[in-house]
This record gives C-alpha cells, structure tokens and sequence, in this order.
C-alpha cells in the first residue's frame, strides 16, 4: 500500500497571501492543473480522505471520480501548514 499526500492546485490570491483556513476559491488555471495531478498518479486508488475546503474538495471529486471512489471529509485535515 502506497500513501501520497496531495496539496490543493494553485488558489485565486495574490502571491504571498496567507489564507489560511479561509475557503479561497482555486485559480483559472484549475482544468489544466489538475490534468497535471491527473498525468501524474497511479491508475489505482483505493480511498481518498480530503478537507472540506473548497479548495481541497474539487481535487479530491477529481479524484474521485477518476477512481471510483467516494472522498472522505476530514475538517482535521483543514489548513495544517503543508505549504511551509
């Protein structure tokens, strides 16, 4: 078994802005982003557990459905300063 961490794709903010658990919306640049997560994972996924952050979720159904699978919501994934 094989665990990967992913962090969200690039948010609609301005470089350098702290957002921390606020729910910032993903940049326009999603689609091609995450086709890139995409191009780069397994074919196989057995679960995926994901904040409920907005912009953790539309990776995670992403995912998801790529995968057949349902994410599972964790609030204690929100925001842990994976970024630092």
């Amino acid at each position: 078994m094989k665990l990967i961490l992913l962090r969200h794709t690039a948010v609609a903010v301005p470089k350098g802005t702290i957002y921390g658990q606020a729910d910032v919306a993903l940049a326009d640049s999603v689609e091609a982003d995450l086709a890139k997560v995409h191009d780069s994972l397994a074919d196989h996924c057995s679960s995926i557990y994901s904040s409920p952050l907005s912009r953790c979720r539309q990776l995670a159904e992403s995912l998801a459905s790529r995968y057949g699978v349902q994410p599972i919501w964790d609030a204690r994934l929100m925001e842990m300063n994976f970024g630092d």
